[in-house]
């Protein structure tokens, strides 16, 4: 799998990433150079004094390696829909609340927080760990970390004993909480082919040991053309 020696690193962390891009994918794994994800399923918010889980849609988009975007809804029962948008574009990184004129966020460790959560995000692709822009580090039998180097952002993957990927985690601000927690995205162990890219069936997405988001695949394009301006929130 030649597009695996475009990593740097330990050798044993390019051998569990190798591994696991089989797991998923065989011998063949796609080249994903820009990417659209959909999904839809539930996530945990809180509406008044009480949290509650309620209908979520979560939206994806890559242009490896530095661009990324997610679009959220969630639609509480008899009450306005819940969303926005949160994207970086090469160092910036903009968030957008309901219909509200998107801001240009420049607190550190919230660009930081931002810049490590859609990494972890695209690191459950498994093939965007092997660009040359990564590079891998041994931290277990069956774990890694991958630093992507131009986003500055890292993040733990852990695998099972059969390579296949079970869990991404970081260290991260939570900016609702405002303290450093482990954000994670667990994997659920079934895979669903969607659109022919073969996806984990379910994602857990959580901070510490509290799950937030549940998901599931529904919708995938790859390597089309991404306007710049989706990145930058415009559109």
């Amino acid at each position: 799998m030649p597009v695996l020696l475009l990593a740097q690193g330990d050798p044993e962390a390019r051998d569990n990433l190798r591994r696991a891009i089989e797991a998923r994918y065989g011998p063949r794994p796609p080249v994903l150079d820009s990417l659209f994800l959909e999904f839809r399923g539930r996530a945990n918010v809180k509406l008044g004094p009480v949290h509650t889980w309620v209908p979520f849609d979560l939206k994806a988009r890559f242009d490896f390696p530095r661009s990324m975007r997610w679009d959220y809804t969630a639609r509480p029962l008899k009450m306005p829909l819940l969303h926005g948008a949160e994207a970086v574009h090469g160092d910036i990184y903009r968030s957008q609340r309901g219909d509200r004129k998107p801001d240009t966020i420049e607190d550190e460790d919230e660009v930081r927080s931002m810049r490590r959560r859609l990494w972890a995000f695209a690191a459950v692709l498994l093939t965007p760990l092997s660009d040359y822009t990564v590079r891998l580090t041994a931290t277990g039998e069956r774990s890694f970390k991958a630093t992507n180097t131009e986003l500055d952002a890292s993040a733990e993957i852990c695998l099972r004993d059969d390579h296949s990927l079970e869990m991404v985690q970081l260290e991260c601000l939570n900016a609702e909480a405002r303290e450093m927690q482990r954000f994670y995205i667990q994997t659920s162990t079934e895979l669903a082919s969607v659109d022919d890219l073969l996806l984990p069936a379910q994602l857990t997405i959580g901070w510490n040991d509290s799950p937030y988001y549940e998901a599931r695949p529904v919708n995938v394009a790859a390597n089309t053309i991404i306007p710049e301006a989706i990145f930058k929130l415009e559109k």
